[in-house]
């Protein structure tokens, strides 16, 4: 005999019909999804507490975001998969920007940051010792620190490096030159960044090729004061003020030599001629105040 029939013969519920009615009278009715938005209240009254069966319902609902995963459909065509594998690509390679606390403390600054760069593809050397050291090729790294290692130039040419990658710069004091020619990832705010952590050491920085660099995060290099070579050649930001904005950098860095600008193109003379203009407006303004400021002081 089936337990159903048997309570219903017997004129009473089955204890599962019991334990889901009582559950129903605890939980309440089925929600509506999404639910309904609350109803506006006074700005100055103080928020109601949230009863017990309230907090329930807000542990039990589930969330947008889940809803939307259930209902999703994975596709498995050719596009989709394509997609998928960019997004894995792509989180692979912010993942190698990771700063390792382990391998500094192992290595110490430099060496762990020579390592950093090396598994980014890029090559380093050291001060004192005219060798680059790439990743598979001899000569090999060093296993530890030695006394008086400094890491003098990085080379991360089409790499991956981006603004969380250059936590493992952190104390790199004596940086003299940094290539980071045609890099996806860096942008203004890796520029500022790089302005500031090296202002007292950066001697040769190129970026060429770097897409995502403007004109305002080349205006953060006056930081830079022993800044000696710039290299700023096919951005595609700059295009049509290229030359313009590579002779502010001049005037900015005076003691610098920028390259990737031809200066005596064609295209630079309308840049050059206005840069003449302004300069020459500024030099008469200047001499009028100090005309100005003579006869004043004749007069007193």
């Amino acid at each position: 005999m089936h337990r159903a029939s048997h309570w219903a013969r017997r004129g009473g519920i089955s204890p599962r019909a019991t334990s889901l009615l009582a559950r129903t009278a605890m939980v309440g009715p089925p929600q509506e999804w999404p639910p309904r938005p609350p109803k506006p209240t006074d700005e100055n009254s103080e928020p109601q507490p949230k009863t017990a069966r309230q907090r329930l319902l807000d542990r039990l609902s589930p969330s947008r975001d889940f809803m939307a995963k259930l209902h999703w459909r994975p596709s498995h065509s050719w596009k989709s998969v394509k997609h998928f594998l960019q997004d894995q690509a792509l989180k692979h390679k912010m993942l190698a920007n990771k700063m390792e606390d382990e391998r500094q403390r192992q290595l110490g600054t430099d060496l762990a940051a020579a390592h950093f760069v090396l598994e980014l593809g890029g090559k380093v050397m050291f001060a004192n010792d005219a060798t680059w050291y790439e990743n598979d090729k001899s000569p090999r790294l060093p296993p530890r620190s030695m006394a008086g290692m400094k890491l003098e130039a990085i080379a991360l040419d089409s790499s991956w490096i981006n603004y969380d990658g250059l936590d493992n710069f952190d104390g790199l004091h004596g940086l003299k030159a940094m290539s980071l020619c045609n890099c996806e990832f860096v942008d203004d705010w890796c520029i500022s960044r790089i302005a500031n952590q090296f202002r007292n050491s950066l001697v040769q920085l190129d970026l060429s090729g770097c897409q995502r660099v403007s004109v305002a995060g080349l205006s953060t290099l006056h930081h830079l004061s022993h800044l000696r070579r710039l290299a700023i050649g096919n951005l595609s930001r700059l295009e049509g003020n290229q030359e313009l904005v590579a002779i502010l950098l001049e005037e900015m860095l005076p003691g610098c030599l920028i390259e990737g600008v031809d200066y005596w193109s064609e295209a630079a003379l309308p840049a050059r001629r206005e840069h003449s203009q302004r300069t020459s407006k500024e030099t008469e303004a200047a001499m009028e105040h100090a005309r100005k400021s003579t006869q004043e002081g004749v007069k007193v």
